[in-house]
């Protein structure tokens, strides 16, 4: 097998990339909805 004639499955590699958008998209809305804000007030305050 050669190095350059190495074919990888284009469905496979959407899928991947899809999966990163996704979460990404998923990260975003967490972040829009006030998640890190209500997280931020779980922590301790400092000593």
């Amino acid at each position: 097998m050669q190095l350059g004639q190495h074919q990888e499955d284009p469905r496979r590699r959407m899928m991947g990339i899809g999966a990163v958008v996704a979460f990404h998209a998923l990260l975003i809305w967490a972040l829009a909805a006030g998640l890190a804000h209500k997280m931020i007030e779980i922590l301790p305050a400092p000593i």
